[in-house]
């Protein structure tokens, strides 16, 4: 993928939700400060409910100089996308709503750090081992980007096996009672 520099990955699919323009407006602040940091961004470029997303944060970009700090790589095997994760700095869920997220998921699982939007469900999944800014703050997100990029914050302890461990026997605990 020609990737030959630090980065943090962003690896959704490119629907409005998902609130990419948020890690592009932080980077447009931090190109102001003249301080450099990669947004490497993987998923389908496509979403049949909004058909001119993805070309309007290409516009962005390009409208606004921005193009040697972001890469569109778009939809990209699976363990392709593990293998940058694991190569990444970090990894960025800017996302306004999830389910449970895969992406925080995987990311904890390689023990990456996980920049999010203060979602509940992001806060659930992550607890106080995760890097949260509001949804809508680019200025949060630049200071948060900055500082992982400068390696500034803590490197992330998930322990992912001790806890899918302790939620399997917590359930059968659970199920056990109840029988």
């Amino acid at each position: 993928y020609g990737l030959t520099e630090k980065f943090i990955l962003s690896p959704n699919q490119f629907w409005m939700h998902k609130n990419h323009q948020v890690i592009l407006d932080a980077l447009l602040l931090l190109q102001q400060e003249q301080f450099n940091c990669k947004i490497v961004f993987t998923g389908k470029e496509f979403d049949h409910r909004n058909p001119d997303y993805v070309n309007g944060l290409k516009a962005f970009v390009e409208k606004n100089q921005l193009g040697d700090l972001v890469k569109f790589l778009g939809f990209i095997d699976r363990q392709d996308q593990l293998q940058l994760m694991q190569l990444s700095k970090a990894v960025l869920q800017p996302s306004k709503f999830e389910g449970w997220s895969t992406v925080v998921e995987d990311a904890k699982a390689l023990n990456k750090p996980i920049i999010a939007s203060a979602i509940p469900v992001h806060r659930e999944q992550l607890g106080a081992k995760g890097y949260f800014f509001e949804c809508d703050d680019a200025a949060s997100l630049a200071t948060l980007l900055k500082k992982i990029f400068e390696s500034e914050l803590p490197e992330p302890d998930y322990h992912y096996e001790v806890d899918c461990r302790q939620f399997a026997e917590d359930f059968y605990q659970l199920i056990t009672k109840t029988a």
